[in-house]
């Protein structure tokens, strides 16, 4: 009697926490409603109205930098209009909440834990509130879109890399399907580097480390 007590009780804790959490993202996601279009966003946008998609990536990639899939998402946003722009935090944070508890229950299946979905909905909550909160710059990094397709949109894709990768370990392909997969991950990490070059070192980096033996 007494233990199903403390399994309530811890049960009932462990509600309240993810229920704070959530509450904490929301909060985030709410203030992504106020963003607009500032300084780089119009440049960009210019772009693609002057040049076209493909036209505005070429010009952008010769003349300004190397980031080849920056302006993706500034095309996106025009393609379903400015005013959704304010939406674009939201959707990022709950993408990368999406991630990282897919990325978790790969991980436990791993380690063979049975962590249930609140607790890995849990740990993936307060790890992007706690990287989102002690962002030096909140707005530039999250909120603005520039920022966001730099620093924040190259951080989910590759949670999603990560955990799409460790679910094809688990799953014991055959070589021929590893070859397959082996090079669709390598076409995603490509689009993904093209976003910033700093999440391509990082990729690059981790991929070095995952090669020791």
């Amino acid at each position: 009697m007494k233990k199903n007590k403390i399994k309530t009780l811890l049960q009932r804790i462990l509600q309240l926490n993810t229920f704070s959490v959530s509450v904490a993202l929301a909060v985030f996601a709410y203030q992504g409603f106020f963003s607009r279009y500032i300084s780089d966003d119009y440049c960009h946008g210019g772009l693609i109205n002057n040049y076209g998609f493909f036209g505005a990536i070429q010009t952008h990639y010769l003349t300004f930098s190397n980031r080849y899939m920056i302006l993706v998402i500034p095309y996106l946003t025009g393609v379903f209009g400015s005013h959704k722009l304010s939406y674009l935090p939201a959707l990022l944070i709950i993408l990368w909440v999406i991630a990282l508890v897919w990325l978790l229950r790969e991980v436990g299946i791993a380690l063979s834990a049975n962590w249930k979905n609140l607790i890995l909905f849990l740990f993936a909550g307060l790890a992007s509130f706690f990287v989102i909160y002690q962002a030096p710059n909140r707005y530039q990094s999250v909120f603005w879109e520039v920022g966001s397709v730099v620093h924040f949109a190259p951080l989910i894709w590759t949670t999603f890399l990560a955990a799409s990768v460790l679910t094809v370990i688990r799953k014991r392909n055959t070589k021929k399907k590893l070859f397959r997969w082996g090079i669709l991950f390598f076409v995603i990490t490509f689009f993904i580097g093209g976003f910033s070059e700093m999440n391509g070192a990082l990729i690059f980096s981790l991929a070095l480390l995952l090669s020791i033996r």
